[in-house]
C-alpha cells in the first residue's frame, strides 16, 4: 500500500488497511514557491533561497513524524540527493561570474571502442555529489532539508532546530500625515502628477502658499534645469524631495538636477527586501514587496547606482533570489539555476535611496507609479503615508473595475486542456464562488490575480499556464449593488446595466451561478450581456474562455444607462 503525497486521512487509511504501507513521494520541495511556503513558515520564506527551504524542512519534518505516528513500514520524502543537497560547482573558483564552457572538470579524451562510460566533462552544478571530482569541494553541501530528513528518521527522532517558524514581524499602521502642502516639478507631458493623484494624493487640497513639505519630481520626464533653485530652497528649508522614476532616456537631464550623479542599470526585479530599517519602508514586508506569481512580474525595471547611490541610503533593493528562476522551472535545471541567481554578481539593484541633503532629504524611487497590481499600489501608498503625506481613503486601485466601468484586473484560473474528452467539459463549478480565491487550487491549477494592460488581457501570459492552443480559462470576480436590478415591480427607474466583451474565444457568462449570455462560435466577436439583474448586495461573475489557437485577448467594460449608478458600484477579485 504505497502513498503518493498522502496526509494525515490517507496515512490513517493506510494504517487500517493490514497492509504493509508506506510513502513513495512527499513534500512540496520540489514546487512550493515562497509564497506557498510562508503560509507555514511566515516572511523568511521571501527573503531567500534559504528562508525558503527552511520552510521546506519544517514541512518534512513533520511530514515524515506522521508517518511514524500511522506506522508506516517505511518513510519517504522527495527527496534527499536533489533537494536536501545543494548543486555544487565543480571546477569553478568564481562562482560570482556565470559558468562557460571552459569551467568544470575536465577527463581525459574519448578512447574509442574502450568499454565502460566516459565521461569527458562534469560541469559546474551538475551534481550534489562529489566523490573526487573536484578536490576543492565537500562531498556534499546540505540544505536545511537534509538535517530534517536526518533528525525525523533517527531513532528515536532528534528535535529539529527550525520546527518552530521564526516570530511574525508585528503590523504597523502608517503614521498620522504630518505633511501639510505638496508641489509637483515635471517636463512637458509628464504624467506623475496624475498617477501620484491616483494614488490618492490631492495637490488642490495640498497646494503650497510657499515652500511644500514635499517636493516631487517627474524623474521620467524632468524639468528644466532652473528647477534645481527649487528642489535647493525645499532642501534647504529641511524639507524632502523625491524623485518618482528614472528613464535611461531623460536621466541626463535629470542628473542636471542632483547633487551627484545618478546611473541606471540594467537590473530587474520581480521581488524587493528592506535593506535597512528606516521609517520611510515602516511596515513594508517581503510578501509585501514579491510579484513573482503575479502579472506584470516585474516590480523593478532597473536599478540605481552610481556615485549618487554611493552616498545615500539604500532603502529598498531587489532581492538577491531571483524567483523566477524557481517558480515553475524545470526540476533538472531551476535548483542551480535559483542558487546562481544568488551567488552571481549583478548590477546595483538599489529601488529606493535616501540622501540628506543639509536640513532636508532627497529620496529616489524608481517603482511604478502606475501598476495596475492593487499590490504594487498598496506599496506605493504605504511609503506615501509613511512620508507623513495625506491620502484620500477610497481610490481606485485594487478592483477589477474602474470607475469608468473599464475591467483592468480580475482572478483568473487557467489554461486547462481542452481537447478529447476535456472539449466539453466544466472544469470550474459556477455555484462555488465562494472558493473562487487567490491561490485556491481547482483541477491542479490555482486562481491567480491577473492584471490588463490598458484594458486588455493577454491570456497566454503568467500567471496562466498550460497549453496556448485548445485551452479553457475562468475569469471570477464579484460586484457590489446598492440596489436590486432584478425586479422592476419594486423599483420603476431601476439603472440598466450591460457588460460588453470582446474576445475572440467561445465565451460563457454566468451570473450568481445562471448563465446570462453565451457564444458557442470559437471565432468569439463581440458580445453584450444586456440588462444584468444584479441582486442587492454582492454577485458573483464567472466567465468560462475557451480559446482555440493564436492570440488570446480580452476585455470587459461596464456601461449603464445612469453613469452615478456606475460610480456607486464597488468590485471585488474574492468574496469580500
Amino acid at each position: 500500500y504505497v502513498i503518493h503525497y498522502g496526509d494525515s486521512g490517507t496515512m490513517d487509511r493506510a494504517s487500517k488497511s493490514g497492509k504493509p504501507w508506506g510513502v513513495g513521494e512527499a513534500s512540496s520541495a520540489y514546487y512550493s514557491t515562497p509564497e506557498q511556503v510562508a503560509k507555514t513558515y511566515g516572511e523568511r520564506a521571501y527573503e531567500s533561497f534559504l528562508g525558503r527551504m527552511e520552510g521546506v524542512a519544517v514541512e518534512t519534518y513533520a511530514h515524515l513524524l506522521n508517518q511514524r505516528k500511522y506506522g508506516a513500514s517505511y518513510r519517504s520524502v522527495f527527496n534527499v540527493v536533489w533537494y536536501g543537497l545543494q548543486p555544487l560547482p565543480l571546477g569553478m573558483a568564481d562562482t560570482t561570474k556565470p559558468p562557460t564552457l571552459d569551467d568544470g572538470v575536465f577527463f581525459p579524451a574519448f578512447v574509442e571502442d574502450k568499454p565502460g562510460v566516459q565521461p569527458e566533462r562534469l560541469g559546474p552544478y551538475c551534481t550534489t555529489l562529489n566523490p573526487g571530482y573536484d578536490p576543492s569541494l565537500p562531498l556534499y553541501q546540505t540544505w536545511p532539508l537534509f538535517d530534517a530528513i536526518k533528525d525525523a528518521q533517527a531513532e528515536p527522532p532528534v528535535d529539529f532546530p527550525l520546527s518552530n517558524p521564526p516570530p511574525a514581524p508585528a503590523d504597523e499602521p502608517p503614521p498620522a500625515p504630518t505633511v501639510k502642502s505638496v508641489d509637483l516639478l515635471a517636463g512637458a507631458g509628464g504624467k506623475l502628477r496624475e498617477q501620484l493623484a491616483a494614488l490618492g494624493i490631492s495637490f488642490d487640497d495640498l497646494k503650497p502658499s510657499g515652500k511644500p513639505d514635499l517636493l516631487f519630481i517627474d524623474g521620467d520626464n524632468p524639468p528644466e534645469a532652473d528647477a534645481r533653485q527649487t528642489i535647493d530652497a525645499v532642501l534647504g528649508a529641511g524639507g524632502t524631495v523625491m524623485i518618482w522614476g528614472v528613464s535611461s532616456d531623460t536621466l541626463p537631464k535629470l542628473n542636471a538636477l542632483l547633487p551627484a550623479p545618478l546611473e541606471l542599470t540594467d537590473r530587474k526585479s520581480s521581488s524587493l527586501v528592506c535593506d535597512v530599517t528606516d521609517p520611510v519602508t515602516a511596515g513594508l514586508k517581503p510578501s509585501g514587496m514579491y510579484f513573482s506569481e503575479l502579472s506584470p512580474q516585474i516590480i523593478l525595471n532597473g536599478g540605481l547606482g552610481g556615485p549618487l547611490v554611493e552616498k545615500s541610503s539604500v532603502l529598498l533593493k531587489a532581492c538577491d533570489t531571483d524567483w523566477l528562476k524557481w517558480n515553475k522551472e524545470a526540476e533538472y535545471a531551476k535548483t542551480a539555476m535559483v542558487l546562481r541567481s544568488e551567488r552571481e554578481a549583478k548590477p546595483s539593484g538599489a529601488a529606493l535611496i535616501e540622501s540628506k541633503q543639509g536640513g532636508g532629504r532627497l529620496l529616489v524611487c524608481n517603482l511604478p507609479a502606475d501598476s495596475p497590481l492593487f499590490k504594487a499600489q498598496t506599496l506605493d501608498r504605504r511609503i506615501l503615508e509613511n512620508l507623513g503625506v495625506p491620502l484620500k481613503p477610497t481610490v481606485d486601485i485594487g478592483g477589477p473595475f474602474l470607475t469608468t466601468g473599464q475591467m483592468v484586473r480580475v482572478l483568473a484560473c487557467g489554461r486547462f486542456e481542452s481537447t478529447g474528452d476535456n472539449a466539453e467539459k466544466d472544469f470550474v463549478d459556477p455555484t462555488k464562488g465562494g472558493g473562487m480565491r487567490d491561490n485556491n487550487e481547482v483541477q491542479n491549477k490555482r486562481w491567480h490575480v491577473a492584471a490588463s494592460n490598458k484594458g486588455v488581457f493577454d491570456l497566454r501570459q503568467p500567471p496562466l499556464d498550460g497549453p496556448g492552443d485548445n485551452a479553457v480559462t475562468y475569469l471570477s470576480f464579484w460586484m457590489l449593488s446598492s440596489r436590486s436590478l432584478d425586479n422592476l415591480l419594486l423599483e420603476p427607474n431601476v439603472p440598466k446595466l450591460d457588460l460588453k466583451l470582446q474576445t475572440g474565444d467561445a465565451i460563457e457568462l454566468w451570473l450568481n451561478g445562471k448563465t446570462v449570455v453565451t457564444n458557442p462560435d470559437a471565432a468569439g466577436g463581440d458580445l453584450l450581456a444586456s440588462g444584468l439583474p444584479l441582486q442587492q448586495g454582492w454577485n458573483h461573475f464567472l466567465v468560462r474562455l475557451a480559446h482555440a489557437a493564436g492570440d488570446d485577448k480580452f476585455q470587459a467594460q461596464l456601461v449603464c444607462n445612469q453613469p452615478d449608478f456606475l460610480n456607486d458600484l464597488k468590485s471585488a477579485m474574492q468574496k469580500p
